[in-house]
């Protein structure tokens, strides 16, 4: 599995081990969790599949709670600030990717946070660019496995780039 990081122009890969896997294997066996979760002779590959699936599931529903939020944000009809509930499930999923073996959400979800940066609640509704970028997230949700290296390059060029800090 590759990870892939933007510096400027720049791309670097650089290799995922399986940290997170080793982690929550560790952690089961310290609980003494471990032995009751491969009772009925499950593997850790199907436990890690299963979790994969499950955030496949997750990280769904969050794509449309942050369509539901842009949505009511161009509606202008809601009491709540969905601007601020949109940019939570951005960073949320932004950190879940990785984790889980999808770093392209990681690198698209951080990119839309860098969009945002300078966004308020009043143009964040009127931005049809954030389009784009639900429409990436939703593909690679919907594919359940991540772009090949060429086409995470050609999703990435395709995104609006991310406003620099100051």
């Amino acid at each position: 599995m590759r990870f892939r990081r933007r510096t400027g122009n720049k791309l670097n890969h650089l290799i995922v081990t399986h940290e997170f896997t080793s982690c929550f294997f560790r952690y089961i066996k310290r609980f003494s969790i471990y032995d009751s979760m491969f009772k009925n002779g499950t593997t850790e590959e199907q436990i890690i599949a299963n979790m994969r699936d499950d955030f496949l599931a997750d990280a769904g529903k969050r794509l449309g709670l942050l369509r539901e939020n842009w949505v009511r944000a161009q509606a202008r009809e809601c009491e709540s600030d969905p601007f601020a509930a949109f940019r939570a499930e951005v960073h949320t999923l932004k950190g879940m990717g990785q984790a889980f073996g999808f770093p392209s959400l990681t690198l698209i979800n951080r990119r839309l946070e860098g969009y945002l940066r300078n966004h308020t609640s009043e143009n964040f509704a009127a931005d049809a660019e954030i389009e784009r970028f639900l429409i990436s997230i939703g593909e690679i949700i919907e594919a359940g496995e991540e772009p090949s290296d060429d086409r995470l390059d050609s999703i990435l060029d395709s995104l609006p780039a991310p406003v620099p800090e100051d």
